[in-house]
This record gives structure tokens, C-alpha cells and sequence, in this order.
């Protein structure tokens, strides 16, 4: 964990989120002014922001905007049920979806609890999510109701000291870059996306395939 600026991690992720989510769903960004750097492993909160925006665009098959927002947030005794009173960095991923009923959002954060069918999901990624928030010393809620979306907010804590060096040069250390040609096959489209998207990002050319057959012809043509 080191200190992270949220604004320029998310502004500069965005290209990541738009491609995952495609063009059918709007992505919106909302950075704060005077935002606090929040104490966190910027790897792990890209790849967490990276499965909130892909069970947004799952919820919302016919497209829909995707909203991102980062605020500082100090939160008080009981303000926020199960959340420990302090200074938060509190990023919010909103979408304009399909919602959940109670008995579906109480459970979402539980290890391989999914409503999508076999080989369409993992039930992993809100749970690594979590489990990464709650690692950090955060806190994550989730707000849901039928047909009109669903909102989670990550309480990221606000780091005490400043970065010894400047948090970009920390960031662009954390990622080593590529340039080679990669194939990757994978049957869960969501990991599928996850995956590519990450290895195009360190700038690896990346082929996708969902099976072995699909792989095999791919590579003739490589």
C-alpha cells in the first residue's frame, strides 16, 4: 500500500473501464477538488474498480451510464453502519441497471455467490473486492433495489504521510511493461476481460480465445 491519488488513477484508467464495458454503456467520471490521497495498493484498487465496472455493464445488457466518483468523507459514529468512525476517501461506482432484491444485495459480497449462469461468472469478484477493502482498513456498502441500479461505495482511508516520491512514478514502477504478442484463452468471459484488458494496458498485443478450438485456430493465424 502506498498513497494514492484517486482522481489521477481512476482519469487515468477510464481507457481500461470504456473498452470493458463497451460502447452500450456511458462512463462518467466525477473528480474531486482537493481530494485526499487515500492509503492503498493502486494495482489492487485498479482491478477492484475493474470488477465493479464489469457487473455494472452486466447489469445493464441494454446499455446505460456507468458513473464513477471519488469524495472525501469523514464519517462519524453509526454514520455508516459497520464502518469505523475516520477520514475516508469514498469512491462510488453507480450504475443505471436492472437493481437487486434484498435477499440477492445481502448476499453479493459471499465467496462464489452469483445470479449469472454456469460459465458466465465466478461469484469471486465482489468478494475480492471486499476482501481487498477490508485489508486496506476500509469499508465497503452497496445500495441496490429492483430497477433502479445499484451503487457501491468503497471507504478507502485517508493516508496520514505524504508519498516519499511522486505517486505516478510509484504507479508506472508497479506495472512492467510489454510488447510481445499474447494469447490468452479462458472459458469465464469475465476473467477473460479482465485479463486482456490488464495485459493491453502494459502494452502486450492480446488475442482472446474461450476455448481450446478457438485457441488452436487463433494461433494458426499467429
Amino acid at each position: 500500500p502506498s498513497p494514492v491519488d484517486a482522481n489521477q488513477l481512476v482519469s487515468e484508467f477510464q481507457g481500461i473501464i470504456r473498452k470493458a464495458v463497451g460502447e452500450a454503456c456511458r462512463v462518467k467520471v466525477w473528480t474531486s477538488e482537493g481530494l485526499w490521497l487515500c492509503h492503498v495498493d493502486p494495482a489492487r484498487l485498479e482491478t477492484a474498480l475493474l470488477n465493479l465496472s464489469l457487473n455494472a455493464r452486466d447489469a445493464m445488457p441494454n446499455g446505460g451510464v456507468l458513473d464513477i466518483e471519488m469524495k472525501n468523507v469523514v464519517v462519524g459514529g453509526g454514520a455508516v453502519a459497520g464502518c469505523l468512525p475516520g477520514s475516508y476517501v469514498r469512491l462510488s461506482v453507480r450504475d443505471t441497471g436492472s437493481g437487486m432484491p434484498p435477499e440477492v444485495r445481502n448476499r453479493v459480497f459471499e465467496p462464489f455467490f452469483t445470479t449469472k449462469e454456469v460459465g458466465k461468472g465466478s461469484g469471486l469478484g465482489l468478494s475480492m473486492v471486499y476482501g481487498f477493502v477490508r485489508q486496506s482498513g476500509g469499508h465497503i456498502a452497496i445500495e441496490s433495489a429492483l430497477g433502479k441500479g445499484t451503487t457501491v461505495s468503497l471507504y478507502l482511508p485517508r493516508a496520514t504521510q505524504m508519498p516519499d516520491v511522486e505517486v505516478e512514478d510509484v504507479r508506472s514502477q508497479a506495472f512492467p511493461a510489454g510488447s510481445e504478442r499474447v494469447l490468452v484463452v479462458e472459458d469465464n468471459d469475465d476473467l477473460l476481460d479482465l485479463t486482456s484488458a490488464m495485459l493491453t494496458r502494459s502494452g502486450y498485443q492480446v488475442r482472446c480465445a474461450r476455448n481450446g478450438t478457438e485457441a488452436l485456430r487463433l494461433q494458426r493465424g499467429i
